[in-house]
């Protein structure tokens, strides 16, 4: 909420095995936009169409990648 108050384009991607985005329909305020969800003006997308996400141009883009533990550490480090 902090980067929508200002003013920026914001996106939420859910990256889990989880994919926990689906559950959320049903809170108050969320609304159901074609393949993903809005809250409060921010985009949420699970994990299946997060490449959809891509083609929109968010100033941002806030990955979920769950839990994190030395597996996933270890990968975030090999990368380039």
């Amino acid at each position: 909420m902090f980067l929508k108050s200002l003013n920026m384009n914001v996106c939420y991607i859910c990256a889990t095995d989880k994919d926990e985005i689906k559950n959320i329909e049903t809170l108050e305020g969320v609304i159901k936009k074609d393949s993903l969800y809005s809250y409060k003006g921010i985009d949420l997308y699970s994990n299946d169409n997060k490449i959809n996400a891509m083609q929109y141009g968010y100033d941002f883009y806030i990955y979920d990648y769950g839990t994190l533990n030395e597996n996933i550490l270890d990968n975030f480090y090999l990368k380039k």
